[in-house]
């Protein structure tokens, strides 16, 4: 956290056929006057998303693309207990079915 802004960079090494490591850096911030949370991200492939989502209703928080390099899509976040969430994500804004998931927990 660096005022008020919390960022994130993933690095995942180069493996199999990858050219290079994926590197992806995104910066959170909450718009008090629009009532929503705000995130950029780009990644050294040259994509670029803008996404906003409401604040939480219970346990799950919706993201939505406001602009991107390349079709807008969508993904939820849902708390599962105190230490684990899920990620649907969605290849477009109109898709029913997650197109992956992933499940994190913390050590």
């Amino acid at each position: 956290m660096e005022s008020s802004l919390m960022r994130q960079w993933i690095v995942r090494p180069k493996q199999g056929s990858m050219r290079a490591p994926y590197v992806v850096n995104s910066t959170f911030a909450y718009d008090s006057r629009q009532h929503r949370y705000v995130q950029t991200e780009m990644d050294n492939d040259g994509a670029w998303y803008v996404s906003a989502a409401e604040p939480w209703k219970g346990n799950t928080i919706h993201w939505r693309d406001l602009a991107t390099s390349t079709k807008p899509s969508r993904w939820d976040m849902a708390r599962i207990d105190s230490t684990t969430f899920r990620i649907a994500s969605f290849a477009q804004l109109a898709d029913e079915a997650p197109n992956y998931t992933a499940t994190c927990k913390r050590d």
